[in-house]
């Protein structure tokens, strides 16, 4: 499995909205690792992510999304302004628009327990689409 598929690149803030605030998706957990573009995301995590995906909450109501912080065009005191000039990644988990957890570094433990304290009830519906966030040229170098 690629990195590619483990992890959907937000590309600019209206993707971002569907993950975070009023307008997004309800009922779906999103986990997106917040970065800066001069150090990029993290490869540490991806094979707890990888586990997670395929065994652990295949089929559930969770998608794991990346995010340049530059490109998401921060706003004075929003969520993301504080992980700006960071130097590790931050992994963000948000539930029904509302950021619910901040997991600062790569610590496998606290993004496992994140992710088991505020999973939706079910399974994703045959009939009902898997919300996407569009791809982005980026997201072949990525």
């Amino acid at each position: 499995m690629s990195k590619e598929s483990l992890l959907t690149k937000v590309g600019d803030p209206d993707e971002f909205a569907k993950l975070y605030g009023e307008t997004a998706d309800k009922d779906i957990l999103f986990v997106v690792e917040a970065y800066e573009k001069w150090c990029g995301p993290t490869d540490a995590i991806l094979s707890t992510v990888k586990t997670m995906v395929q065994d652990t909450y295949e089929g559930r109501k969770i998608k794991f999304f990346s995010a340049c912080i530059e490109d998401l065009e921060v706003e004075e005191g929003g969520v993301m302004t504080k992980f700006l000039g960071t130097t590790k990644p931050h992994f963000l988990v948000f539930k029904n628009g509302d950021l619910v957890e901040t997991i600062d570094g790569v610590n496998a433990p606290a993004l496992k327990k994140a992710i088991a304290d505020h999973i939706p009830e079910g399974m994703w519906d045959l009939e009902e689409e898997e919300p996407e966030v569009a791809a982005t040229e980026e997201d072949e170098d990525y």
